[in-house]
């Protein structure tokens, strides 16, 4: 019976070591090794379903490689993976890839081709950050003919979705007349619900700031017109 008290206890020992080292061997590995490890089994999860054709693995993959540690990411493969997922009408995939097009990344910068891909997120899609940089493509003359009218039914359908700074966008072009009648009441309305989320938009853009904007024009209205403008925006509600 001692002889097996002592066996049990050595064994113990043995397996307690062994699970420090484990343990203290993994805790101990310098950050970009492990960074570097968890890409690795990422990648080895996903490959044989997105090789397989599967879309959402291939998107997955996509941003797996595009938005892995600098040692190892690869903006060739994302671009590959992407243009797989976006290719079989995988929405959020064919955004990503007008992304790539617009700023160059992994790929030949080229706003045409980054008009392509977000037309086709925006349209059957309705992906409403590709309707936005659609907008903003037109509105630039980036890629495509420059034409106030369809940037703004571009912004306005990403604004109707709830986007912030086509809202700002929105907003500006009615106050303006820019594509559009001059609608001050519009423009109140877009421009309140753009404040709401003041800091996303001026995070796009510093030189955007709908509080601003709208004080701009509140030099114009009277306190009925006002009072017309708060009511469109207590009815608006975000289309899904």
């Amino acid at each position: 019976m001692r002889l097996l008290y002592w066996i049990v206890v050595f064994g113990a020992l043995l397996l307690a070591g062994a699970s420090a080292h484990l343990f203290f061997g993994e805790t101990n590995m310098d950050p970009e090794a492990q960074a570097r490890m968890a890409f690795e089994q990422r990648v080895a999860q996903l490959k044989p379903d997105a090789e397989a054709g599967r879309s959402g693995t291939q998107y997955s993959l996509a941003e797996t490689y595009r938005t892995a540690p600098e040692a190892v990411r690869d903006p060739g493969l994302a671009r590959y993976w992407y243009r797989k997922a976006a290719e079989q009408g995988h929405i959020a995939a064919q955004y990503q890839l007008g992304l790539l097009y617009a700023k160059g990344d992994g790929v030949p910068q080229s706003y045409t081709r980054a008009a392509e891909w977000f037309q086709l997120s925006a349209g059957l899609g309705r992906n409403r950050d590709a309707q936005f940089f659609l907008g903003e493509l037109f509105f630039h003359g980036r890629g495509v003919g420059h034409d106030y009218g369809i940037a703004l039914e571009w912004y306005r359908k990403a604004a109707r979705r709830g986007h912030p700074v086509a809202q700002h966008l929105v907003g500006v072009m009615y106050r303006e007349g820019w594509g559009v009648e001059n609608d001050d009441l519009e423009a109140y309305k877009w421009l309140t619900l753009a404040l709401a989320h003041r800091d996303a938009v001026m995070a796009y853009d510093s030189r955007l700031d709908p509080k601003v904007e709208r004080e701009v024009l509140r030099q114009r209205l009277n306190q009925s017109q006002v009072a017309l403008a708060k009511k469109r925006v207590e009815n608006w509600k975000v289309e899904q």
